[in-house]
């Protein structure tokens, strides 16, 4: 690990890489593609982000792209990366859909290395000649199951990647085994190198899973019976911005 990444690894509290950390970096460091399959909160973003960060030459354009599957990551992702690519004097731009775009072209003229986006705005980027992929290292894929598990967002990380020069590496991680990521080659041409640690990854401790099976139109009143449990939290996720709209106003 770069001797500024261990100052601010120790600094952010931590004592040891996490085994994702640990399996990964040695081989994204010898620039060879990933498939890294690791539990929720077990430090995957840095364990691509730092040994691909390290790589990258500052003031040489974007040579680390990052796809992401929603704008809310894509922001949580850069604000991870940002203060360590900082470190090595790099720049992150987030390039995300819903955001001022004539802003983004702007900061992309100041030729961030490091560039963290959902598909489709830096396809429209990339399409308009504003986002310049000849120069990159590297593409990773984060949340690859979701990403590659809907028709066009898996059509469009296909598309962003003839952009990108052949001999950039494409590594790809998730927390679920989806069925997708036992077909990149017949998608992408890559056989990556698999590091799975689902298995043996404890650092969020004992975790217990449970299922309650409720009726679409019974699910707020059950979220409203479980919020009235003594000391629960609950952080709720929605697929639709409909649905989430309509059990806010009721609950509230």
């Amino acid at each position: 690990m770069n001797p500024k990444f261990e100052n601010y690894f120790k600094e952010q509290g931590f004592e040891a890489l996490t085994p994702i950390q640990a399996e990964v970096a040695p081989l994204l460091a010898q620039e060879k593609s990933v498939l890294g399959l690791a539990p929720t909160g077990s430090g995957k973003t840095l364990a691509y982000a730092l040994p691909l960060l390290e790589q990258l030459l500052p003031k040489d354009g974007t040579q680390l792209l990052i796809l992401a599957p929603s704008q809310e990551l894509a922001a949580q992702l850069t604000n991870v990366i940002r203060p360590w690519a900082k470190l090595l004097e790099l720049n992150v731009l987030s390039l995300i859909g819903g955001a001022n775009v004539k802003r983004q072209i702007e900061k992309l003229k100041k030729r961030p290395e490091v560039v963290i986006g959902t598909p489709g705005r830096l396809l429209n980027l990339i399409n308009d000649k504003k986002l310049k992929l000849h120069k990159l290292e590297a593409i990773v894929i984060d949340e690859a199951d979701e990403l590659l598990g809907e028709a066009e967002t898996l059509a469009d990380c296909r598309e962003i990647i003839t952009h990108a020069p052949r001999t950039a590496a494409v590594s790809f991680f998730s927390a679920t085994k989806a069925p997708i990521l036992s077909e990149l080659h017949r998608w992408f041409g890559i056989e990556p190198t698999v590091i799975d640690v689902r298995q043996v990854d404890h650092t969020r401790g004992q975790v217990e899973h449970y299922l309650l099976e409720v009726p679409q139109r019974k699910r707020v009143d059950a979220l409203r019976r479980l919020a009235q449990l003594d000391d629960f939290c609950a952080l709720v996720f929605f697929k639709q911005t409909a649905e989430l709209n309509d059990a806010y106003e009721k609950l509230k």
